[in-house]
């Protein structure tokens, strides 16, 4: 066949065969134009594909400029109400209390403070005798009174 028939491979070492002013001479001017682009394209989303990671632990990084935290404070524990004072005995120095319907009794020797509204008005310890609802408490110190909630 002729000059037009064959059909060869492209390949870049085919450039420098070519003829001068040809229309093929464009073709790898375009091919050598790209190249760059894709390789610059390919280092742009590796480069934003590594540093994504790297954004999480900027976060834990401590830069001097920046505010230091302040560490959270442990809650001290809420007091757990147990019950109210029925009948207080000043002679033998003990009160009944109504726990109500707690699930548990408060074990013998346990504290509890006696709290008439926001004033504490003594502390009771917790006696062996208990048959539910109540429990028996030595009056430890201060003057319970009869309505008095109770907490541990």
């Amino acid at each position: 066949m002729g000059e037009f028939g064959e059909s060869k491979p492209f390949s870049p070492a085919a450039i420098h065969t070519l003829p001068s002013g040809s229309k093929l001479d464009e073709v790898p001017r375009l091919f050598r134009m790209r190249m760059p682009h894709r390789f610059v394209s390919l280092i742009v989303i590796s480069a934003l594909g590594c540093s994504l990671g790297g954004c999480a632990t900027l976060k834990k990084i401590r830069f001097p400029w920046r505010k230091k935290r302040k560490p959270v404070a442990a809650e001290a524990p809420r007091p757990q109400f147990i019950g109210t004072i029925v009948l207080v005995n000043e002679d033998a120095r003990f009160v009944l209390i109504d726990v109500g319907h707690a699930p548990l009794l408060p074990r013998a020797g346990t504290a509890l403070k006696s709290m008439a509204g926001e004033t504490e008005t003594g502390v009771v310890a917790v006696g062996d005798v208990r048959r539910r609802p109540f429990a028996i408490a030595d009056i430890v110190r201060g003057e319970p009174r009869k309505g008095d909630r109770l907490f541990e």
